[in-house]
């Protein structure tokens, strides 16, 4: 099963990647900004947050996934900025991308409405040297000893968003040279906080995902949340897993989340699950300018 896995993912990659990986997180709703450029900028103050995602644990050569990502407004209040670098590790194959991000942002009142644009580099390193189990020792592809891929791509995505709900629609890889406009992945997400007595809360919240020639996914999920700072949750992804959620708020700066999705499907036997750990702080908070329910979002 092993040597499957691994020459199926060299089958993928010798191919141009026409059937890209593209990550998934499952705390997409507080980190926003890995699937929606126009995000950027939203919390009105800077924050960094540090992700890794472990995928199919168990399973040899399943994905990996570290994201590391920074957005602050500017002086103008209108102008938000951000940056991602993501390291994607399947099989013996590793991804690099940098991505820089900037977003407008339109107050209506209450309502607020971003337009994010996003532009990057990725790097995709094959490493031979790395061991695999090979089905044929004598396998052509397997001969090569490295393989190196660069592309530039694009991205935009628009963000509307209040105290209480917020509605995004991205296509954060709208372009790449090698691909064009091509199986990228188009995302539709939202969510809203329903406030009930005595401090308590609870969050529905979706995110479609589509790409040309596949099956639509569908992540719903419903969290509770206690003062605004404790939140336990799930979801549901469509004909893939069942995803459990805990995240807390340490003070008004510094926050932690944990996802652990159960798999579903033919591989569900095969691996112990996939887990995300989210580390988030904020800069430059004042009481006065901030509501902490907003960090539900």
């Amino acid at each position: 099963m092993r040597g499957i896995f691994c020459f199926s993912v060299l089958i993928v990659f010798c191919f141009e990647l026409s059937a890209q990986h593209y990550s998934l997180f499952s705390q997409y709703v507080v980190n926003g900004l890995v699937v929606n450029p126009a995000y950027a900028g939203k919390n009105e103050a800077m924050d960094i947050t540090l992700l890794n995602r472990r995928q199919w644990a168990g399973f040899r050569g399943a994905p990996y996934t570290t994201s590391f990502s920074v957005n602050t407004p500017l002086n103008n209040p209108s102008s938000n900025v951000g940056f991602i670098y993501q390291n994607d590790k399947l099989g013996n194959f590793r991804s690099h991308i940098l991505s820089g991000i900037y977003a407008y942002r339109i107050n209506f009142g209450d309502v607020k409405l971003s337009f994010g644009m996003q532009g990057g580099w990725k790097c995709d390193v094959s490493n031979m040297d790395e061991p695999l189990k090979r089905n044929d020792q004598g396998d052509v592809v397997l001969e090569n000893s490295s393989r190196n891929c660069n592309q530039f791509f694009a991205g935009t995505g628009l963000y509307l968003h209040s105290e209480n709900y917020f509605f995004g629609i991205s296509k954060p890889w709208l372009y790449q040279t090698l691909l064009g406009t091509k199986s990228n992945p188009l995302l539709v997400s939202g969510g809203a906080v329903l406030k009930l007595k005595n401090n308590h809360e609870i969050k529905p919240a979706f995110l479609l995902r589509y790409i040309s020639n596949s099956p639509l996914q569908l992540d719903l999920g419903l969290n509770y949340y206690y003062q605004s700072r404790f939140g336990i949750g799930f979801a549901l992804r469509t004909e893939e897993s069942f995803v459990f959620l805990v995240e807390y708020l340490l003070n008004n700066q510094f926050k932690m989340g944990f996802s652990y999705d159960a798999g579903r499907g033919p591989l569900a036997g095969k691996h112990a699950g996939t887990t995300e750990f989210m580390l988030r702080y904020f800069f430059g908070f004042t009481q006065e300018a901030r509501n902490p329910r907003a960090f539900i979002f």
